[in-house]
């Protein structure tokens, strides 16, 4: 088959691009009379190339230390915590010449995004990861490695991105360069659940009273959920964040203030002799009860609503009442004369 020269552009030589391999050029040549012929054939040999160097290499985040150079091999790279991957680009100086990308242990590292098969992704987990580009050059036997140490820093995020109460508003709304809040609860809120969010995944949270000590969870039953038992006042909770590094650290300290119960309220009142009259009702507060002459002393028992309430005994006139019996601190006696005896 006739061959086209390789260079149109002149008519003096004739050119004849080479592939790698063996290349048969014929020259036949043609008498004038146009009868006799002779063909010349040559067959160029193009080797292929030996060249395994790259002309560039670079990371999409981090620099390279020492900057690249093709007679170079061993690169280190350093990003910062949020850089969780990064694209390394090799240049090959022979276009011809193939890449393969290994671990430290000169195993094939998997693309991180399979989706494209123009870049090359790797996935840093917060370490040294060695990264190899090793380069075959066109013939298939000369390669040359070269080796990129990135190292993903520790984060020293310790903020939070969230703060949160199961009962009670915190106030200030919550802010994560904010860190001190207030909060209040109703008396009948003996209990709250603590819901802080680290802004940073790798950040771990510890709970602290108002003296820095930990505080135990008050449920136990699941590590999910963090909750705090509240005494009347207030209670002072404190969320220690601290940074993926171990060293950064912020604390955002949450006053919770227990109301105390306003509940003044009987929820039971009886006597141990005699009936009242009428029968016992918290919103009724007068009532009436006859004993016989010789029930000379009563027991008193009345049963508060609320646990916090109190106790004081008074008589007719709004002096305090003594105990008819010392002995025990978990009844209250009256004694009773033969009379109208008042016990408020």
């Amino acid at each position: 088959m006739a061959l086209a020269d390789a260079d149109t552009a002149s008519a003096d030589t004739f050119e004849v691009d080479l592939a790698v391999g063996a290349n048969v050029v014929k020259v036949k040549v043609t008498a004038e009379d146009s009868a006799a012929t002779k063909t010349y054939t040559v067959t160029v040999t193009r080797q292929a190339s030996t060249d395994a160097t790259l002309s560039g290499l670079s990371l999409s985040g981090g620099t390279l230390s020492p900057n690249f150079s093709p007679t170079h091999t061993d690169y280190a790279g350093t990003v910062e915590g949020m850089v969780s991957r990064v694209t390394v680009t090799p240049v090959t100086n022979h276009p011809s010449a193939t890449l393969e990308y290994l671990d430290a242990d000169d195993m094939a590292l998997a693309d991180a995004d399979t989706a494209s098969a123009d870049t090359f992704e790797v996935d840093l987990p917060v370490r040294a990861n060695v990264v190899k580009v090793k380069v075959t050059a066109e013939n298939g036997t000369a390669t040359k490695t070269y080796t990129v140490t990135v190292t993903r820093q520790a984060s020293n995020d310790g903020t939070l991105s969230g703060l949160s109460l199961s009962n009670g508003t915190l106030s200030p709304n919550f802010s994560p360069e904010h860190t001190s809040y207030a909060a209040t609860v109703v008396d009948t809120v003996v209990r709250v659940t603590v819901t802080p969010a680290t802004n940073h995944a790798g950040a771990t949270v510890a709970y602290l009273d108002a003296d820095d000590v930990p505080l135990a969870d008050a449920d136990t039953a699941s590590a999910d959920t963090f909750e705090v038992d509240l005494t009347v006042g207030a209670n002072v909770v404190k969320v220690k964040v601290t940074a993926e590094n171990g060293t950064a650290t912020e604390t955002y300290t949450v006053t919770i203030t227990r109301q105390a119960s306003n509940d003044a309220t009987l929820s039971g009142l009886s006597l141990s002799d005699g009936t009242l009259s009428p029968a016992f009702s918290p919103e009724h507060t007068s009532y009436t009860a006859t004993v016989v002459d010789t029930v000379v002393r009563v027991t008193v028992t009345p049963v508060t609503n609320h646990a916090g309430a109190t106790l004081e005994y008074l008589d007719a006139d709004d002096m305090a009442l003594a105990d008819a019996d010392a002995t025990s601190a978990d009844t209250f006696e009256v004694d009773l004369p033969v009379r109208a005896n008042v016990v408020k």
